[in-house]
């Protein structure tokens, strides 16, 4: 029975390694989804800009220009 307990810290030391991991991998997939949101966002605000006519391009250009 005695010759079980390092298998056993063993085991439990793995599991919490893995515990570890998983947080690891939670917190990075919840800043991904943040990025994608983030970006899902920006992408539908300038289709919506394409739509009427705008390409986003013509707004920076015409901040450029001189006042005339």
């Amino acid at each position: 029975m005695n010759e079980l307990g390092p298998y056993i810290n063993k085991l439990r030391a793995e599991m919490a390694d893995k515990e570890r991991r998983i947080g690891i991998l939670a917190a990075e997939k919840q800043v991904l989804q943040s990025v994608i949101s983030t970006l899902q966002d920006i992408h539908t605000a300038l289709n919506k800009g394409n739509k009427h006519g705008h390409t986003g391009r013509e707004s920076e250009s015409k901040s450029k220009a001189a006042p005339e």
